[in-house]
């Protein structure tokens, strides 16, 4: 779940919130969690209205009411809201901001893709299509990354034990070999947020 954090100063220009919004989301989509890192960086996010402008004229420049979404979730919610009917049967979209979405609504598989558990969790899958292949694919390999990590700290804890006991050439290798794994452990931690 989002909790904010920021405390902005208020803006007559809603897309003045972004750096504010781009801290509170800890620089991921709030729809589908995506990270700049994985996506190419801030200039592939921007600020989405939850509540869309076209209907909700009084929340345009309210902080509260704007998340940090990747340019596709952007685009594929863009002014969709649902109808008074659906609401009442759930189908709404799930608020990041009031729920842990990927706990509550949606689960994810081993395979990286998604399995709805809510109406609230359907209606926003289908909406934002949360399934794409690139998300599948980013999912499984934050898995995988996951997993590995304890098993690198291992590795690297016993190779730092070893190169304490060792002298010389045998020492320099090891100890290369040692930076190596440290710069690998760096790239596997960021691929496993």
């Amino acid at each position: 779940m989002i909790v904010r954090q920021q405390a902005p100063p208020n803006f007559k220009d809603y897309k003045r919130y972004k750096p504010y919004l781009r801290q509170d989301f800890h620089q991921r989509c709030a729809y589908c969690e995506i990270t700049e890192h994985r996506w190419g960086g801030a200039m592939n996010f921007g600020v989405d209205h939850f509540r869309p402008k076209s209907l909700f004229r009084n929340l345009i420049c309210t902080y509260s009411n704007l998340y940090y979404a990747c340019n596709l979730c952007n685009s594929f919610k863009g002014q969709t809201w649902p109808s008074d009917a659906l609401k009442a049967k759930g189908f709404v979209f799930a608020d990041p901001c009031e729920s842990n979405v990927y706990e509550t609504h949606l689960k994810e598989e081993d395979d990286g893709s998604l399995q709805c558990l809510t109406t609230c969790g359907k209606y926003t899958y289908e909406h934002l299509d949360l399934d794409r292949d690139d998300l599948v694919n980013w999912r499984r390999e934050r898995r995988l990354a996951r997993n590995d990590l304890p098993e690198v700290d291992r590795m690297i804890k016993e190779m730092g034990d070893t190169i304490s006991k060792l002298r010389g050439r045998d020492k320099k290798l090891l100890d290369r070999r040692y930076r190596v794994l440290i710069r690998c452990r760096a790239r596997l931690e960021r691929d496993a947020r």
